[in-house]
Parts: structure tokens; C-alpha cells; sequence
């Protein structure tokens, strides 16, 4: 069975904590297929509405759009259902070519400008799009990062793609021109970004060297979902050196807990029983249960006992999740369970706290919507 058959299902379980382990493994690891998608919808469907955050929309955003899966978003939309807004920000991840066949439906639900722009892009020649991505980036270094521009940035480099297949060496003397500067630029991001997009093996050990530049969250992120999306042995084997060292230990941890093959759980498995840095441990401790690694479970369960690092995570919940999904009946599974309830209602208390000082700062009437943002009349929320 494979990783994604072990953990698809658990995207409708009612286990809070089961549900949010499968959607974000799945997200990050760019697992997501079209039954993954429909598999989300109906975990929507089964929680409460709620305008100001949705734990399931934000997960489904690196699944390649399908048809049907367009179809059924905007079936959505049109029900107004109060998830419109999740439902609408899901638009941005529809190929061009699919807003263009649906773009009548999905009209009202995106601004019209934005809309123009992207279809733009289906008349464009490659050498246009080079020149449209010239000018995009020529405003983002002048104004600094926004994310709409660098998406839109993204997208062109799509259709780019889908004209003309860059040569590694054309990437490749792009990057190095920019490891020479003090900062990369956004064509050396965007470059970094087609790499991934075009998996061009031969340059790992270039993109994998990127990691040490630690103080650019943009290219260490753009660094990151380019190895991934490669995700090799030969990736594993060159990300493994920087578990050594705190700074670029987030990065190759991530890479390495994303990768669902058996050397990467090796890698893991190995640095975990050797680093004395407990941070660093505690890291690749939350990786291997999100590899589902058995052969972990003990040694992690020890850990948790003599002492982690919990200002970083709360290491019971990937370990708990672990021992379900492999069917390990672990002696402190039930303690780790409870833990992890009362976690959440602390939380939730916290929550209606912050809500109830709110209220009183605001004068909000029982009878008036609830500040949490739940849909409900305060009375019959917070104010209980």
C-alpha cells in the first residue's frame, strides 16, 4: 500500500488530529490527486462553517486542477453556501487554459481585470512571455515582494513551459549568476522555481547548495518545493549534509520529511540517533512519524519522555498519528490522545477569551453576529 493509500482516507476521519496529519502531509508533499480533492470537499462538508479560517480549503491548493474538479468548484461557488470566499480563492490554482473554458461560470466569482490578465497569456508567443516575465519582475524588484505579482510571475512561466522547454544550461547560468550576489532576484527565484517545474536532475547539487543561504525565506521556500517536486535519491543524498547545522536544518528536514522513500526515512533515522542538538531532533523526530516510520516509534516515544523540544511542536500528536495509521498499540497511545484533547481545549478556551475582551472592548450585542467569525449570534457562541 502506498503512503498516500495509508493516509487519503483519514482526510474524512473526525479525529481533528488524524484529519489535519493526512491533508498537510498530502499538501507537502505534492501527493494531492483529483480523489484527493473530492476526498477534502466532503471533510468541508462536514465542518461547521466558518467565514475567517477553514482547516481543510487551504491544503487542497497543490493538486493539478482537473475538469471535474473545476466543475465541482464551481458548483460551490454558485450554492453561496458561506464558503464562497475558500471556494473563490481556490480559482487562483485553475490552469489558464481551464479559466478560459469555464470562464463564463467563474466570472462573477473573480475580478475581471485579474481575469484578463491571466487569459492574455493563451496569445502570447514564448518570446512575449519572456518579455511579460521581464516586466513583471522589472515591478517586483522595484516595489519588493507581493504576492499576487509573484504568482502571476508563476503562471507565466507555466505557459512558457508549455511553448518551449528551457535547457538546463539556460537555468543553470541564470542560478550561478545569482549565487555571485549578495541576494538572489526574482529571476533568479523564478528561475529556481523552473528547475523544480521541469525536474532538471542534473542540477540538485547547484539547488541543494542554495540551502545555505538561510537569511532568503524566499528562495530557501522556492529552494524547497524544487527539490521536492525532483524528489530523488540524489536529492536525498545531497540535502543530507545540512541536517548538521541548526540554520539549514529547518529546510533539510522538510525536504527530507516530504520525500516518501525509504533512503530519506535512512537519512532520518540515522541523524536522529547522532545529533546532540535537541531542536534538531526534535525535527527529524516530527519527519519520521510524518514518514510513518516504525522502526522510530520507540526511540521518538523515549524522547518524548526524557525531554524535547516542545517550544517547537507538540511531537505527541505526529507520534499518536503514527502509531494509528501503522496499527501500533502503544502503551501511552491513550495518554498521548488526551494530551492532545486538552491541547485543543485549551486553545479553544483561549480563543473565546480573546473573543469575550473583544466583545466587551466592542460592546457586541447578544443578539449580534459572534466576533470569532463562527456565522452565529454571539449569544449562542462565545457568549454562552
Amino acid at each position: 500500500m502506498s503512503f498516500l493509500d495509508k493516509v487519503e482516507p483519514l482526510i474524512l476521519s473526525h479525529d481533528k488530529t488524524l484529519r489535519s496529519f493526512a491533508l498537510q502531509v498530502i499538501d507537502k508533499g505534492y501527493l494531492g490527486t483529483e480523489q484527493t480533492f473530492f476526498y477534502a470537499m466532503q471533510a468541508v462538508d462536514q465542518q461547521p462553517i466558518h467565514p475567517l479560517k477553514n482547516s481543510v480549503i487551504p491544503y487542497v491548493r497543490n493538486i493539478p486542477y482537473t475538469n471535474r474538479m473545476v466543475k465541482e468548484l464551481i458548483e460551490r461557488l454558485q450554492r453561496k453556501d458561506g464558503n464562497q470566499i475558500w471556494y473563490a480563492s481556490l480559482i487562483e490554482e485553475v490552469e489558464t487554459e481551464l479559466l478560459l473554458a469555464y470562464q463564463d461560470q467563474l466570472a462573477p466569482f473573480i475580478n475581471q481585470d485579474v481575469l484578463a490578465s491571466y487569459l492574455s497569456l493563451l496569445n502570447m508567443d514564448e518570446g512575449q512571455l519572456l518579455k511579460e516575465a521581464d516586466s513583471l519582475i522589472s515591478e517586483l524588484e522595484s516595489m519588493g515582494y507581493h504576492q499576487s505579482l509573484f504568482r502571476f510571475g508563476k503562471r507565466i512561466y507555466k505557459e512558457v513551459l508549455k511553448r518551449i522547454t528551457l535547457s538546463q544550461s539556460e537555468i543553470e547560468s541564470v542560478i550561478l549568476e545569482n549565487v555571485e550576489k549578495e541576494y538572489f532576484s526574482y529571476k533568479g527565484i523564478f528561475y529556481v522555481y523552473l528547475a523544480g517545474e521541469q525536474k532538471v536532475t542534473a542540477l540538485v547539487p547547484l539547488l541543494s547548495s542554495l540551502l545555505e543561504r538561510t537569511s532568503e525565506d524566499l528562495l530557501l521556500e522556492e529552494v524547497t518545493k524544487a527539490l521536492l517536486k525532483i524528489g530523488s535519491e540524489e536529492v536525498i543524498q545531497q540535502v543530507e549534509k545540512y541536517l548538521v547545522d541548526l540554520d539549514t536544518a529547518y529546510s533539510a528536514v522538510e525536504i527530507l520529511e516530504n520525500i516518501k522513500l525509504l533512503p530519506a526515512e535512512g537519512v532520518l533515522l540515522e541523524h536522529f540517533e547522532k545529533t546532540q542538538d535537541i531542536t534538531v531532533k526534535t525535527m527529524i523526530a516530527d519527519a519520521l512519524c510524518k514518514q510513518l516510520s516504525t522502526k522510530a516509534i520507540p526511540s521518538i516515544a523515549h524522547f518524548v519522555e526524557e525531554g524535547y523540544d516542545q517550544g517547537l511542536l507538540n511531537l505527541k500528536e505526529p507520534l499518536y498519528v503514527c502509531c494509528v495509521i501503522n496499527n501500533i498499540d502503544h502503551p501511552k497511545i491513550e495518554e498521548w490522545k488526551q494530551s492532545i484533547l486538552y491541547e485543543e481545549a485549551r486553545m479553544e478556551k483561549r480563543q473565546k477569551e480573546i473573543t469575550r475582551a473583544t466583545v466587551q472592548s466592542q460592546k457586541v450585542g447578544r443578539n449580534n453576529p459572534c466576533p470569532c467569525g463562527s456565522g452565529k449570534k454571539f449569544k449562542k457562541c462565545c457568549g454562552k
